[in-house]
């Protein structure tokens, strides 16, 4: 009887897993929209695909890029600008760019 017990509780938290696990691949599908990596789904099924595509990936992996691609300057707007820049960051590319 416990050896059920158990083995139900493991598919429940298996369960579990997988459930938070699809929706924080459905919450990166979105932002890639957002952040203009994929264009916006046009219906149901694209986006169903899309998340069926993150959920073969590492997750973790999958957000971290995202985060770090959005961090990356633009070096063609930042030489472009041609104006002092407002803050430390924001001065260390635009030297960058000059080099």
């Amino acid at each position: 009887m416990a050896n059920d017990k158990d083995s139900l509780l493991k598919e429940a938290a298996d369960a579990l897993d997988r459930a938070h696990r699809h929706e924080e691949a459905a919450k990166l599908a979105f932002e890639m929209v957002e952040r203009g990596k994929v264009p916006p789904f046009e219906n149901y099924g694209d986006f169903h695909e899309k998340v069926a595509a993150l959920l073969e990936k590492d997750l973790g992996v999958v957000r971290e890029a995202l985060e770090l691609e959005s961090m990356m300057p633009d070096f063609g707007k930042v030489a472009s600008t041609g104006s002092t820049p407002a803050d430390a960051h924001a001065a260390f590319f635009h030297r960058l760019a000059d080099d």
